[in-house]
């Protein structure tokens, strides 16, 4: 009886932790929406229109850290693309700032798809692959 009380008191602990931790998490800023609408609005340009094509020229998966100013400190290649393709990825990664700035550090991890036009898409707002 003893052992069941404990095991439900270490069970509500957990729960209040999870709790806790969810309800922070929700109040953190998204960074990576943040980055994706401010290359988007500014590179508007640059921007792939519609469904990419089927074979992509590069894809780029990169983690960018922000500082506790909110600029951009360190981007880290999981995947990098050729030096040009490479090169302009992290022309406008630098060029992000943040705000409000995290507490500390932060960072996430983007997926660049680049078509042979020189034009782009980010995988957090893509509108896909054509499949043909």
């Amino acid at each position: 009886m003893r052992a069941t009380i404990q095991a439900f008191k270490l069970l509500a602990a957990i729960i209040a932790l999870i709790s806790l931790t969810i309800a922070r998490a929700s109040e953190v800023p998204d960074y990576r929406a943040e980055a994706a609408n401010q290359i988007y609005s500014t590179h508007r340009d640059s921007i792939y229109i519609g469904q990419l094509p089927p074979l992509l020229y590069a894809v780029g998966v990169v983690q960018v850290f922000i500082d506790s100013t909110g600029k951009v400190s360190e981007v880290r290649w999981f995947r990098r693309p050729n030096d040009i393709v490479a090169g302009k990825i992290e022309s406008l990664i630098l060029s992000l700032t943040f705000d409000p700035p995290p507490e500390g550090s932060a960072s996430f991890v983007e997926t660049w798809l680049w078509d042979k036009s020189n034009k782009f898409q980010l995988l957090l707002l893509s509108n896909g692959q054509n499949n043909y």
